[in-house]
């Protein structure tokens, strides 16, 4: 099973346990691709075409982060092939020594006096690395800023975790 089937198998058997927000943790199983990656979706609601989304994180093991060749560099990629959001996403901040890098909204959506922006922080820590998806909103000439939920389809939904666990 492709990892886009896998996905769209554990989206379609979910349901939530509670009004509210609710997680949906996908593992593969040994001997499915990826192995060593793993996915939780941290949901506020779900509907028959889409979901609105409060968090996603994948986790990739260090067999998957052999293949990368540096921080930056896996940034960069991914920067490249999200492609499904409403903003195009650009690499912000490689930090290195610290094994954190951030993607951004370039440009972010705006809607009267606030601007909307997807924010990725990826992490890599030994041979280990993670990627964190959030949507903030923050008042146009402020620097305060708060989490929001974001709206996407399912299948705009598997496109994405799928692009965060590709190691091409």
């Amino acid at each position: 099973m492709t990892l886009d089937e896998i996905l769209r198998k554990k989206l379609t058997d979910w349901q939530p346990t509670s009004p509210g927000r609710n997680a949906l943790a996908v593992e593969f199983p040994e001997g499915e691709v990826p192995a060593d990656v793993t996915a939780r979706v941290v949901v506020d609601q779900s509907g028959p075409v889409g979901l609105s989304v409060w968090e996603i994180e994948v986790r990739r093991a260090a067999s998957h982060m052999a293949r990368e060749k540096g921080l930056a560099d896996w940034a960069r990629r991914l920067a490249n092939r999200i492609t499904g959001l409403l903003e195009p996403v650009e690499l912000l901040e490689v930090d290195e020594d610290r094994g954190v890098a951030q993607l951004r909204s370039r440009p972010p959506s705006s809607k009267d006096r606030l601007r909307f922006y997807h924010e990725f922080l990826l992490r890599r820590d030994s041979d280990q690395g993670s990627v964190t998806v959030r949507r903030y909103q923050a008042e146009i000439g402020s620097s305060a800023r708060e989490q929001i939920a974001f709206d996407i389809t399912r299948e705009a939904l598997i496109k994405l975790v799928t692009d965060l666990a590709s190691a091409e």
